[in-house]
C-alpha cells in the first residue's frame, strides 16, 4: 500500500511539474506574439505617417504650380 501511495504521489508531482512547464511555454508564446504585433502596428503607423507627409507635400507642390 505504501508503494502505491509513493508512486501516486510521484506521478502527481510529475504531472504538476509538466503542467507548470507547459503554462510557462504558453505564457512566453503569448508574450512574444504581443510584442511582435506591437512592433508591426508601430511599423504600419510610421509608414502611414510618412505617406501622409508625402501626400501633403505633393498637394502643396501641386497648388504652387
Amino acid at each position: 500500500m505504501d508503494e502505491v501511495h509513493a508512486a501516486m504521489k510521484q506521478m502527481a508531482s510529475s504531472a504538476a511539474r509538466s503542467a507548470q512547464e507547459g503554462m510557462e511555454h504558453v505564457r512566453e508564446w503569448f508574450s512574444r506574439s504581443r510584442e511582435e504585433a506591437q512592433e508591426t502596428a508601430d511599423t504600419i503607423r510610421v509608414k502611414a505617417d510618412d505617406m501622409m507627409t508625402a501626400a501633403a507635400a505633393a498637394a502643396d507642390k501641386a497648388m504652387e504650380d
